[in-house]
């Protein structure tokens, strides 16, 4: 019986089949080749990506799905693991033409190339992060990008109180203070706020509320 067990899982990976996705922005080139012989059996040219899934239904026996890592390649990994694909490959762009070179001779990664190697067992993949990684590291991003800003705008308000040959008023360090409540009532008593350097401030103080925010 255990025999038998054996022989029809052998049978089935036999006759399963590997797909290659060479993924772009609005289409994609697709390979599906025999597993134990890498004959290509199927291969279609600029099929539109939201028809990806229909036409992988249409090809049950496809039991690996492999693309190369790319911004538009992501949307579907997530959307193929969300349909119940539990063997897709995202590949590693430079390493998988190194290896395409030296094992399939070709320097040329598209989907027959990206097949071939999956069947073979010799794709270099690369980590996809889940989903809350994805959020901290936007997150991060984030933050990284508005303290840039406000590093930006209190440059700015420095240059405006040095043209003006403003000193510090004695509230301690100039680079903090003048940026607190007290700095921001000091600089409302000078005319020239009124030529944009007075919403430098209110920005700067508003965006140091959502590092804060951001940091909690």
């Amino acid at each position: 019986m255990t025999r038998r067990i054996g022989r029809a899982r052998l049978q089935h990976l036999m006759s399963s089949l590997t797909c290659g996705l060479d993924v772009h922005s609005d289409w994609t080139d697709v390979t599906v080749r025999k597993n134990h012989d890498g004959k290509i059996v199927r291969s279609v040219r600029r099929l539109p990506n939201g028809r990806i899934l229909e036409f992988l239904k249409e090809n049950p026996d496809i039991s690996r799905i492999a693309m190369e890592a790319s911004t538009s390649a992501i949307p579907l990994y997530r959307k193929l693991e969300d349909a119940g694909y539990d063997d897709v490959l995202v590949s590693h762009p430079k390493k998988t033409r190194l290896i395409a070179e030296s094992v399939i001779k070709t320097d040329r990664v598209d989907s027959e190339a990206l097949s071939e190697l999956a069947r073979l067992n010799a794709l270099p993949l690369a980590w996809i992060p889940d989903e809350e990684t994805v959020r901290l590291r936007e997150k991060v991003r984030r933050r990284a990008y508005l303290v840039r800003m406000r590093t930006r705008m209190k440059n700015k308000i420095r240059m405006h109180l040095l043209y003006e040959g403003i000193k510090d008023p004695g509230f301690g360090s100039v680079t903090y203070r003048v940026f607190g409540i007290g700095g921001a009532l000091w600089q409302g008593r000078f005319q020239f706020l009124q030529d944009g350097c007075h919403t430098t401030t209110y920005q700067s103080n508003t965006v140091q509320d959502i590092v804060c925010t951001s940091s909690g």
